[in-house]
Parts: C-alpha cells; sequence; structure tokens
C-alpha cells in the first residue's frame, strides 16, 4: 500500500468524522471518491469507531423522527377553533 492511498483514506474517514462532530457538515455522497485499494489496516478500528458512531446517530435520528410523528399526530387531533374560544389539549389522555 502507498503512503499516498493511506493518506487519502485518513483524509475520507476525517470528513466522516467532521460531519459526526458538526450537524451543519454535509457530505454529499456523489461527492465521495473512495482512494484506491482496499482499507489500509492501520485505519480499521477508527473505521470501526466511525461506523459505530454513525449507528448511534441512525438510532438517535429514528426516535427523534418517531417523536416528531407522535407531536404531529396530536396537534392534528386539536379541533379548529373560533377566534376568541378557548382551546384545551390533554396532553395525558
Amino acid at each position: 500500500m502507498q503512503t499516498g492511498d493511506i493518506a487519502a483514506w485518513r483524509e475520507l474517514l476525517a470528513r466522516f468524522e467532521r460531519a459526526l462532530d458538526d450537524p451543519e457538515e454535509i457530505i454529499d455522497v456523489e461527492e465521495i471518491v473512495t482512494p484506491p485499494g482496499p482499507v489500509p489496516e492501520e485505519i480499521h478500528e477508527q473505521m470501526r469507531s466511525i461506523i459505530s458512531r454513525q449507528r448511534v446517530l441512525v438510532d438517535q435520528t429514528a426516535l427523534a423522527l418517531a417523536s416528531t410523528a407522535r407531536e404531529l399526530q396530536a396537534l392534528r387531533k386539536i379541533p379548529e377553533t373560533r377566534g376568541d374560544s378557548p382551546a384545551f389539549l390533554d396532553l395525558e389522555g
């Protein structure tokens, strides 16, 4: 494996880590260029760590999405009111 290949893999992993650390950092999958050759053994552990962090983020995102869906469903149950009539929402029932 050439040194340039290892450097290219490390840079790719650094991009993934930046995206995990900063929600504003978006990676366009169309722009990802996989370095040539197999993944160097020296970075296998770093890759496993990134994959683990990505899985946690995916799980958190799924939970947030489900929570938002429940909140939207509750909001849709609120009847429309007319101007000055009071509205109450039972959050427990």
